[in-house]
């Protein structure tokens, strides 16, 4: 997901060498994790089954927003539709499972049961629909598909709604209030980052809906509607940049180990990410130019959070390799 999205927020600022090299890598790692999970299934079927009854559900949603950012990917680099109709099926298909066993764990069994308290990799369950609702659209981009629109938009307002008693829940646990910066900087956790990914995924997902209601002849109401919740998202998601740098810094400030800080960092990249492709996108859809040097400016950041995360990557593996 973070490379993926790294690459396509690279081709927004005009480094195609950069991005199809990154999309080169998402690819080959999304093949290696996708062989992996297959080999395990195969393998540890039981396990599989009792992590699905379990918070880590969430997790597995990873693979549906992983297939579709790079469907969306492969379309932006003008390559074979048929690469991205396929990863749009295999996501889709994901998704409809995991959601149906997430369904059945919390309606009808009430046996969900979190491994610890609501984190913020919850979000993913927006993520996940809102980079389908994507791929849906780039796929009937130009194509005049009217029915592709309205599925694409209803993923998108279910996701959005799904966001808000997610979101408020998670803040809730991170005790945000008046005088509790020091508890919610000891809850912080990595994939908190992804408040303002989900948020940000989500303007990304209603400005290209907005692109595509001229097509599909969805005006007047719908596309008000649109235009006022998008623009909220991503004022939204902007707001929550300088609270998530601000709770880092108070992190460090109250005794948080280096190993504990630059931990699985991959869910601080793709926000990021996220954040400059929705900013530039909505600088060409809504005409505002201010966002294209804070969309620069995102790049720069994810690109460089992306290496960080690159080279601890590798070094912890080089530590771990049997001598």
């Amino acid at each position: 997901m973070a490379t993926g999205i790294v690459a396509l927020a690279a081709r927004g600022a005009h480094r195609q060498l950069l991005s199809e090299a990154l999309l080169g890598l998402a690819i080959a790692l999304y093949v290696i994790l996708l062989v992996y999970h297959m080999t395990r299934f195969a393998r540890r079927r039981e396990v599989l089954r009792s992590e699905l009854g379990t918070s880590a559900v969430f997790d597995y949603l990873t693979l549906v927003a992983a297939g579709a950012v790079i469907g969306s990917g492969l379309l932006r680099a003008g390559s074979s539709m048929f690469a991205a109709w396929a990863l749009l099926l295999f996501s889709g298909l994901v998704w409809i499972v995991l959601t149906m066993t997430l369904l059945l764990e919390l309606l009808a069994l009430h046996s969900l049961h979190p491994r610890s308290e609501l984190e913020g990799g919850w979000l993913l369950a927006v993520v996940a629909p809102q980079s389908l609702s994507i791929l849906i659209g780039a796929l009937a981009a130009g194509h005049g598909l009217g029915t592709a629109f309205w599925l694409a938009f209803g993923l998108w307002l279910f996701a959005s709604m799904l966001y808000v008693p997610i979101a408020q829940l998670r803040l809730q646990r991170l005790g945000l209030a008046a005088g509790m910066l020091r508890v919610a900087c000891s809850r912080l956790r990595s994939d908190d980052w992804i408040l303002m990914g989900a948020l940000a995924i989500s303007a990304l997902a209603g400005a290209q809906l907005i692109d595509l209601s001229n097509q599909a002849s969805a005006h007047g109401v719908v596309h008000s509607a649109l235009t006022v919740v998008v623009d909220a998202q991503l004022t939204v998601a902007v707001l929550f940049l300088p609270l998530l740098i601000v709770s880092e810094l108070g992190r460090a400030r109250f005794g948080v180990t280096f190993d504990e800080l630059t931990a699985e960092r991959w869910s601080t990249v793709f926000p990021l990410g996220m954040l400059s492709v929705s900013c530039r996108a909505l600088a060409s859809t809504m005409s505002l130019a201010a966002l294209r040097p804070l969309a620069d400016a995102l790049f720069a950041v994810a690109l460089a959070a992306w290496l960080a995360n690159a080279v601890l990557a590798v070094s912890r593996w080089a530590r771990h390799v049997p001598r």
